[in-house]
């Protein structure tokens, strides 16, 4: 990691921490897609859902969160475009294809994981 990367880490964390304390998560916006906000409400909600899945070292290492958070936004902007054209082509499901899916989500799942 270059002596620039680093600062600019270290920049962007000190913003961070800066509009953390002056702002809540409802409020702090950390990525925009097209007009929608993904507030770091949501970032956190995400980070709370998946970090079981993620190794414990990677928990521990400060480049680690970086590269989780970094992938969680990543993650939440993909579905935000998803969903915007999803809803600008006005694509919906069939109840059947609801099911299905709801099937295919939830298989392996046992009864109220899902």
């Amino acid at each position: 990691m270059t002596t620039r990367t680093i600062i600019t880490l270290l920049t962007f964390a000190s913003l961070l921490n800066f509009l953390a304390c002056s702002q809540t998560p409802d409020q702090l916006v950390v990525a925009k897609v097209n007009d929608e906000k993904i507030r770091a409400k949501e970032l956190i909600q995400t980070f709370k859902e998946e970090k079981d899945h993620f190794d414990t070292a990677l928990l521990k290492d400060p480049d680690g969160i970086y590269a989780i958070k970094k992938r969680i936004i990543n993650d939440l902007t993909q579905e935000h475009l998803l969903i915007q054209k999803v809803n600008e082509k006005k694509i919906t499901l069939t109840p059947e294809e609801e099911n299905a899916l709801q099937d295919a989500t939830a298989f392996g799942f046992t009864d109220g994981e899902f």
